[in-house]
């Protein structure tokens, strides 16, 4: 755990401060209602990390913006990337299922 060494809590910060810049511009360009961080910086120390990613957004987007988005932390502990991009997989073949089962003849 790096809870112990103020340097290396320090080094997380700056990381986690880092993200927030990442997470501003996917705000600004998609307009997400979610976001979820997640894979393996995440789960070293999840409620700094949160809060310090939502502080950090909060000071860069439109209030207005921020309160209609939501930002947690994934709670799937192995390869939440790859359950992440299963779930957008999903949701596309469910609003359109015709797209993927009709018949190209």
């Amino acid at each position: 755990k790096i809870g112990g060494d103020p340097q290396i809590q320090e080094i997380y910060k700056e990381a986690c401060d880092k993200l927030s810049v990442g997470i501003v511009n996917i705000i600004n360009n998609f307009n997400p209602a979610m976001i979820v961080i997640g894979d393996e910086m995440s789960h070293i120390m999840p409620e700094l990390m949160c809060r310090r990613v939502r502080e950090e957004v909060k000071k860069r987007v439109l209030p207005a913006i921020y309160d209609n988005t939501e930002i947690s932390m994934s709670v799937v502990k192995k390869d939440s990337m790859v359950h992440g991009a299963a779930i957008v997989a999903i949701e596309d073949i469910f609003s359109s299922p015709m797209r993927y089962f009709q018949s190209k003849s």
